[in-house]
């Protein structure tokens, strides 16, 4: 039965190699295999108290939001790119001034003029009213109110 033309089906396949001794399957060293099917028992984890978990999970949901808003006001002042309104003292005057040692008082006609410039390209200022203090060192002096006129900064 050693034709040569017919394919090999049997084992160990002619190669010139001895066939393995009787009784030995695997020519290495085989590991018994484990009787028991998990090397370590199982232990249940401690759960923590339905009040800790509650802690736990309101404190990651508070760092949560606060990166969220975070990130949403970084992203909108590098959009914006935000600046305070630029005022400047064009003029002052003062008329009409005199002085009283008896009441301590300074009485007078103050004329201010001043201008207000947004540097802001993408926002507008608009105001209701301004309200004007007027102080010499930490003294006050004077207040008035601007009326509210219909005007933006633009």
């Amino acid at each position: 039965m050693q034709d040569p033309s017919r394919p090999v089906t049997g084992y160990p396949a002619p190669n010139g190699c001895p066939p393995p001794q009787p009784g030995v399957a695997y020519p290495y060293h085989a590991n018994q295999p484990n009787p028991y099917p998990y090397p370590y028992a199982y232990v249940q984890p401690n759960r923590a108290s339905s009040s800790c978990a509650f802690i736990r999970s309101f404190i990651l949901a508070m760092m949560v939001a606060f990166i969220m808003m975070g990130v949403t006001i970084f992203i909108v002042w590098l959009v914006l790119r935000p600046r305070f309104p630029e005022f400047q003292v064009e003029s002052v005057s003062l008329t009409n001034f005199s002085a009283s040692n008896s009441s301590s008082s300074i009485t007078g006609k103050w004329n201010f003029r001043f201008s207000v410039t947004n540097p802001n390209k993408k926002m507008s200022i608009s105001y209701d009213v301004v309200q004007c203090l007027l102080f010499y060192n930490p003294e006050f002096i004077s207040e008035t109110r601007i009326p509210p006129t219909i005007f933006y900064l633009i």
